[in-house]
């Protein structure tokens, strides 16, 4: 590992170059030199295509509230720095923390002869970083799919299953039910199945895999009002299957509703957060396929009219076309690719920019007397984001996941 400044930022990061390796063969064999590390703290596992990371947080933020912390959450992808995807009580690790347990996972790779992925080194950094903070309880966001996802080198007490929807079918399969197969996999008999309302051919596919796992499977209403803080519909999906995943961890039979206000004040970065830069006001949000384009426009319409100005952009892998269509409308509409020479969309923008750093960005942007979108990928909404704060370019800006 290279001692110089920075320099386990490369060596993370190299490690995108070898894309999504589904399997947990690699991840058992570190696993298992580095002592199985949280083996026996219990989780919730949180699957499914949107509002993992919001659920997740909720989840975590209401074990706190009840006496279960320390509570380690890991989530992906990240906006500004890799460290966010690891938290303890709410606390992202620093850069320090994350070189040290980087260290630890790669001396055991080493040991074993088993390189791990971008997404399975995190993920044992986690476990590592739980440990050593004493966590009682963990939240475990699963990256893609759920069978094959390094997150399920750990048994769950109670798994969460979000909406889901078509994405990423190029690893998951085609249709809803293969897609539903996938996430359904994490299901075993000893946990407890929370889900949010879900497509008929889903709920078929999750109902079948409880019944032969022989595991409870609850599915549950959107809560009444969103937690303070937050807006739309699909939040308070995630609100109601949150408090849901709370009630079977304690083994109650149901979430009162007054637990919702545990939530209130909860802070999602990039989730409908709208941030005030002298007179202009710019909204921020990672909806990154059409059916989180859906959840946005609809809360968009709802809450705040029809923006002056969309910026968007997406990952080259996602079908343009699809994207298209389902994509927030403004008055006026600015492209950002994710990575050099990806292909520019068939559609009136009225302008295209050259990436998420280009410095035409913020004076486009900066509209005044309506508000501005910025929606898509990590890989856009962070950068911009941090440019609108006026923060210095983060150490990863541009480097997430390679299928966000």
């Amino acid at each position: 590992m290279s001692g110089a400044r920075g320099g386990w930022r490369e060596e993370l990061f190299a490690r995108r170059t070898m894309g999504v390796r589904p399997g947990l063969g690699a991840i058992t064999a570190v696993d298992e030199v580095l002592g199985s590390p949280c083996a026996a703290v219990p989780m919730v596992h949180v699957v499914g295509t949107n509002g993992k990371g919001s659920t997740a947080a909720m989840v975590a933020r209401l074990l706190q509230s009840t006496g279960a912390g320390p509570v380690g959450l890991f989530t992906s992808p990240h906006l500004h720095r890799v460290g966010e995807r690891v938290r303890v009580d709410g606390q992202a690790l620093d850069d320090e923390q994350i070189e040290a347990r980087l260290g630890e996972v790669a001396a055991a790779e080493r040991a074993c002869g088993a390189p791990l992925t971008f997404f399975e080194v995190l993920t044992m950094i986690a476990l590592l970083e739980f440990q050593a903070a004493g966590v009682r309880s963990m939240v475990l966001e699963a990256g893609l799919g759920g069978r094959l996802d390094a997150s399920r080198v750990r048994r769950s007490r109670v798994v969460a299953v979000t909406s889901i929807d078509l994405d990423h079918q190029e690893f998951l399969g085609q249709t809803l039910a293969k897609i539903a197969q996938e996430k359904a996999a994490v299901m075993h008999p000893a946990a407890k199945v929370v889900a949010a309302p879900q497509a008929p051919e889903v709920r078929v596919v999750l109902e079948a895999v409880a019944t032969r796992e022989g595991c409870p499977l609850e599915f549950v209403a959107p809560a009444r009002r969103c937690p303070a803080g937050l807006s739309g519909v699909h939040q308070r999906t995630n609100a109601g299957l949150a408090m849901a995943a709370m009630a079977a961890w304690s083994g109650e039979g149901g979430a009162a509703e007054g637990d919702l206000s545990l939530l209130d004040g909860l802070r999602l970065a990039g989730r409908f957060e709208a941030i005030r830069r002298g007179a202009a006001t710019a909204v921020f949000d990672v909806a990154h396929n059409p059916a989180g384009f859906a959840a946005l426009s609809s809360t968009v319409r709802a809450r705040l009219g029809l923006p002056e100005r969309v910026l968007v952009g997406w990952a080259p892998t996602r079908p343009n076309h699809h994207m298209l269509n389902a994509c927030p409308d403004g008055r006026v509409m600015g492209w950002v690719p994710t990575e050099p020479g990806q292909e520019v969309p068939d559609a009136p923008w009225d302008q295209v920019f050259s990436g998420p750093e280009d410095p035409g960005i913020l004076p486009w942007l900066g509209v005044q007397g309506g508000f501005g979108l910025v929606c898509g990928s990590h890989r856009v909404v962070g950068p911009v984001r941090g440019a609108w704060l006026g923060w210095p370019p983060g150490e990863d800006r541009g480097l997430t996941d390679p299928t966000r």
